[in-house]
């Protein structure tokens, strides 16, 4: 019995030894974690610390704060090394989810637009979200009132981002709607100023070929020199970057310099510039099919890094890119220089609500024909809307010079209205069909001359020391718009159709603007911008403001003309050095190839009714007047001679 006891007594003792031990060992472990969290910093101390650090990068991640929220504290359930893993993994993933430019849905609004610079969503700088819903009279009067409130308006301020004078950049525009997600435009802006850069240094880009087609952006190669070294050929670097300049662009990598060109050696005659070639493999950088990018080619002075020029090219992903939204921007800049703002404001709509709209259009304009077939209550009424000469008015050197002619539509009965041993081309009918402009080699320099339909009454309206050409009226007859070459450029005039208040319109050193056409029924000009190889299609306000591009997407366009609807457009689309001539509805920009001549054709002019659409046609070395009939899709020359006749348009008289 006693040594019973004595077992109980002792295991007694052992339980309450293991209690204690147990207890003591848990508050310590308490203790320390409490020690712990109090070492820590609070949630939003720790935001405000980490938000301090700035990326190196100007484009932050949009959320970034909100995903610095989420990363768990210490709980004491886990050693502490694996919470740091799994609480830094956990960071990585979620600031890699808000970069992403694969947002959620749910943080978008149903029209959000966002605004990068020199790259897309993925590469480029990322500048804010522009305002959306305001009223856009430019909706409005392509797409009705009902579609006005889809215009955005964005204020930048780029103190912290200063874009150098000279310099060109390019906006990446966004739209995202819930029922086809994002698409976005490219808008260029040439920042007024020289060109920076050590203009001794020369640069030449062998690959990619300029405005080239290719399937995927694989290298680039070249050569670059300096002249002003005589010992080697001064070059130490070449850096490449694509849709954007050094320290703004997506850097793709310093190109393998000091490749053999023997030719470049023997064009300067100098064989310490025989090592001047550069060549960079480029990693494909998943660019979207139907996409337009630019790639800048800095070379630098080996002695002074801040010494160096560039060179850029424009290419062009094969494929079609798919269009979810119909976007129109116009870029202001004309605060920038004084208190670094600039001004975006456009348009966009989702491509839905688009063809809705021009459903609803041509159920309107189907019902409008049906009533028009039927008998017209009034005969006298009916009469009125027809016009008395139909006549197409052109250029003819069939007389041994150059000389302005009309022909009837069906090529009968010619007539010469010019007889001047200058040289009469680039005739404009007003939209009366009573005058006739045109230019005139006047003394060896091009003028502005008006004259009646039938070649009566010649005055000359421009008095220039340098060529004026290619006029177009107003809708209303009180100005003529025309091109001036001036110092190597064309730039864009107007003046009263009575000679009088010449004002200049455009100021664009970096490329030409010319080829006006005025507006059928607004205060504004159609016309073709750009250097050669990158010309489009511009409009802007008679004054020479708010200026903006017609397409979206960059082609080479040329020659504009507006119907007199003015829904739809006609132009010369470039392939190479040959052109082909198409039409397109604005609304839409759904394009119309209407010929396939393989040569060169151009110079398309819409008829007062908007039924036909008049040409030039290449052909056997020779060029004639082609009519097109949008309905019917018939084409008929009208002058089929051996003789070069170009510069056509209508003249039609009620």
């Amino acid at each position: 019995m006693r040594v019973i006891l004595i077992l109980f007594l002792i295991l007694f003792v052992m339980i309450s030894s293991l209690f204690l031990t147990t207890f003591f060992s848990q508050t310590a472990s308490s203790d320390y974690d409490m020690e712990l969290a109090a070492e820590e910093p609070a949630e939003d101390e720790a935001i405000a610390i980490i938000s301090d650090i700035k990326p190196d990068t100007v484009a932050e991640a949009p959320g970034l704060e909100n995903s610095l929220q989420d990363v768990p504290g210490s709980d004491g359930s886990d050693a502490m090394e694996d919470e740091d893993v799994q609480a830094d993994d956990q960071e990585v993933q979620e600031t890699e989810e808000e970069q992403s430019p694969v947002q959620d849905i749910e943080d978008l609004g149903q029209d959000t637009i966002k605004i990068y610079l020199d790259g897309d969503m993925e590469n480029g700088i990322y500048l804010g979200a522009a305002s959306y819903g305001i009223d856009s009279s430019r909706a409005a009067e392509f797409y009705g009132p009902d579609l006005a409130n889809t215009g955005f308006r964005f204020e930048w301020d780029n103190a912290d981002l200063e874009l150098e004078p000279g310099s060109t950049h390019f906006f990446y525009i966004y739209y995202y709607n819930t029922e086809s997600g994002w698409d976005h435009i490219r808008e260029e802006i040439n920042i007024i100023g020289h060109k920076p850069g050590d203009t001794s240094i020369k640069i030449f880009i062998d690959e990619p070929v300029e405005q080239k087609v290719v399937e995927s952006l694989t290298g680039t190669q070249g050569w670059a020199l300096s002249t002003a070294s005589s010992d080697n050929t001064g070059i130490g670097k070449v850096r490449v970057y694509l849709d954007g300049p050094m320290d703004f662009g997506r850097y793709l990598g310093d190109a393998d310099y000091g490749i053999p060109r023997s030719g470049v050696a023997e064009f300067f005659n100098n064989e310490n510039y025989l090592y001047s070639g550069f060549d960079l493999s480029i990693e494909d950088p998943g660019l979207e099919p139907g996409s337009k990018h630019t790639l800048f080619i800095y070379a630098e002075n080996p002695d002074n890094p801040n010494s160096y020029n560039f060179e850029k090219t424009d290419i062009y992903i094969s494929g079609e890119k798919e269009e979810k939204a119909v976007i129109e921007a116009v870029i202001d800049l004309r605060d920038l220089a004084s208190d670094n703002k600039l001004y975006i404001e456009g348009y966009a709509i989702e491509t839905g609500r688009v063809e809705k709209f021009l459903q609803q259009q041509k159920e309107e304009s189907s019902a409008g024909q049906a009533a028009e077939a039927s008998p017209p209550e009034d005969p006298q009424s009916s009469a009125s809307g027809e016009y008395s000469i139909k006549k197409v008015v052109f250029k003819s050197n069939r007389d041994g010079n150059d000389n302005i002619y009309s022909i009837n539509l069906d090529g009968s009965d010619w007539q010469r209205l010019t007889d001047h041993n200058g040289g009469d081309l680039y005739p404009e009918v007003s939209p009366d069909g009573e005058k006739i402009a045109y230019t005139s080699d006047i003394n060896g320099i091009w003028q502005i001359v008006i004259m009646d339909w039938n070649g009566q009454n010649k005055r000359q309206i421009t008095h220039n020391g340098f060529r004026s050409a290619y006029p177009s009226w107003s809708y209303d007859m009180k100005y003529i718009y025309f091109e001036a070459y001036l110092d190597g450029d064309w730039e864009l005039y107007r003046i009263k159709s009575d000679g009088t208040d010449q004002k200049r319109l455009t100021h664009n050193s970096g490329g030409h603007d010319w080829h006006p056409s005025g507006h059928p029924f607004d205060p504004k000009i159609i016309f073709e911008s750009g250097m050669p190889g990158h010309d489009d299609i511009y409009i802007m306000n008679h004054d020479g403001s708010s200026v903006s591009r017609i397409f979206n997407n960059h082609t080479r366009r040329r020659t504009p003309d507006l119907s007199n609807d003015s829904t739809k457009i006609t132009y010369t689309r470039y392939f190479g050095d040959n052109s082909e001539v198409y039409y397109a509805d604005i609304r839409d920009q759904n394009e119309i190839r209407i010929t396939h001549n393989g040569d060169w054709d151009g110079h398309p002019m819409f008829s007062p009714d908007d039924k036909l659409i008049v040409y030039e046609e290449k052909s056997g070395g020779k060029y004639d007047i082609i009519i097109f009939d949008i309905g019917t899709g018939g084409k008929t020359n009208i002058t089929n001679t051996g003789y070069n006749n170009i510069d056509a348009c209508f003249m039609y008289q009620k």
